[in-house]
């Protein structure tokens, strides 16, 4: 479990490395603010496709082999970004370090089949390791740029650490034993990710072209696309994602819930980011803050969240899993209707923004867990996986989204986006943690009497 925690928290410190150095990642590559966002689209988009894939593998072969394997491919794709010579091997390599958001799916099953009674407290740390090391890397990040000055140098810490990761699986974990039958549906893989691509490249469009041909097209086009793939899911007998589980009484809510999360979760993930950097003095708005100032500023948030995770499985047995996750989102949704109204300090952005990510971080926590209390141990990890490819998906819908709102509300005659397009993200993710309760409800009255 030890070395599982320490895996997860070199995760999360490479999925906040990023963060901090985006301004110097455009001035390097010489891109627009629009490209700067596919540098976390892309590792989201092809996250969407890496976990099914990996997580049904491990299924198949082995959740410590499979392990293995998604730390190599983080490893590879790592070194392209620290030595990619254009933006286009950027991107491939940010498609790479998708697959670390396979590590969490391949970790349940192994902790589901060796963790006992303490299967839920080993999630929860497992959660809290991560959204931990989201804050250290964050950090981290911006103080080796602060101290070197150059950026190429700041991306090679990421390979170091995840070097190390790999000997986790190979050397200190056992290989689960259960196994589920069927092949890989690779023509459905291939679908997900052309359908995902093509409608966020086109939603990515629309702020700057309107809706014109080209990006109208790639819209209907890429929905055109995934209803094609749920048509192929429905019609191949093992497939890629089992699109009548999501319909399922038991696990249905869960999805809906994930799917939110998601959305909410990764889409804001560069919006505090986007409002720290922001002058204040000549705005009347943002915080003006620089990189590593920024790294320090979401330090609290991820470390309130790393607290939810240790202290989530405690939460569940004194109320019950569903309720604990209704709770978790009504933080959230508190969390951020108070960043909506109140976002004028540093004391009012943080505060939000650490009650936000304590809410999120329990409900993080609580959705794994009642979805291996509804699975069988065969289907352990694809259920799993389908868990985060929804959030990861949902999260490259959402990024895109909270973009479009950032490039549409602007001040008149520039690209910097309004105070008022900030409160209307905060407003809409507030709304949609609320939303969820009526599924939590759905959940309630499912949830296994062992709770």
């Amino acid at each position: 479990m030890g070395a599982l925690i320490f895996v997860e928290f070199c995760s999360g410190m490479l999925q906040g490395w990023m963060q901090p150095l985006l301004t110097a990642v455009t001035h390097e590559f010489e891109i627009s603010a629009g490209q700067v966002g596919w540098v976390t689209s892309s590792y989201l988009l092809a996250a969407a496709i890496f976990v099914p894939v990996l997580a049904k593998l491990g299924d198949k072969t082995g959740h410590r082999r499979m392990l293995a394997v998604a730390i190599a491919i983080t490893i590879v794709g790592a070194v392209l970004v620290a030595t990619a010579p254009n933006y286009h091997m950027l991107i491939l390599g940010r498609v790479l370090i998708g697959a670390l958001t396979v590590f969490l799916p391949l970790e349940f099953a192994i902790v589901r089949e060796r963790g006992g009674s303490s299967a839920g407290l080993g999630i929860g740390l497992l959660v809290g390791s991560l959204t931990l090391g989201v804050s250290v890397g964050g950090i981290l990040s911006g103080q080796v740029m602060d101290w070197t000055g150059d950026l190429r140098t700041t991306l090679w810490i990421p390979v170091i650490f995840m070097t190390i990761c790999l000997a986790v699986p190979i050397f200190l974990v056992k290989e689960t034993t259960t196994r589920a039958a069927g092949r890989i549906d690779w023509p459905g893989a291939a679908l997900l990710g052309i359908g995902l691509a093509v409608l966020l490249y086109g939603l990515s469009q629309q702020p700057k072209q309107g809706w014109s041909g080209a990006v109208t097209g790639a819209v209907v086009g890429g929905v055109i696309a995934l209803a094609a793939w749920v048509l192929l899911e429905l019609r191949v007998a093992n497939p890629l994602v089992d699109v009548r589980r999501l319909s399922r009484r038991l696990t249905a809510p869960l999805f809906v819930v994930a799917a939110v999360d998601g959305f909410v979760f990764f889409g804001l993930m560069t919006m505090y980011s986007i409002y720290a950097g922001l002058p204040r003095e000549t705005l009347g708005y943002g915080l003006s803050l620089e990189p590593v100032q920024i790294g320090y500023l979401l330090a609290p948030p991820a470390i309130a969240a790393a607290v939810a995770g240790f202290v989530a499985a405690r939460l569940a047995a004194r109320v019950g899993h569903a309720n604990a996750l209704g709770i978790g989102m009504v933080l959230a949704a508190a969390g951020y209707a108070s960043l909506a109204t109140w976002h004028g300090s540093l004391a009012a952005v943080l505060g939000g923004n650490m009650v936000a990510s304590f809410g999120i971080a329990i409900a993080m926590s609580m959705l794994p867990t009642m979805l291996l209390q509804r699975s069988d141990p065969a289907s352990a990890g694809i259920n799993t996986g389908m868990y985060n490819m929804l959030r990861t998906s949902a999260g490259s819908l959402g990024t895109v989204v909270f973009g479009m709102i950032l490039s549409s509300m602007v001040l008149n005659g520039s690209a910097v986006p309004s105070e008022a397009a900030f409160s209307v993200i905060w407003l809409v993710a507030a709304v949609l943690c609320l939303v969820t309760l009526a599924f939590v409800v759905m959940l309630r009255r499912t949830e296994p009497a062992t709770d």
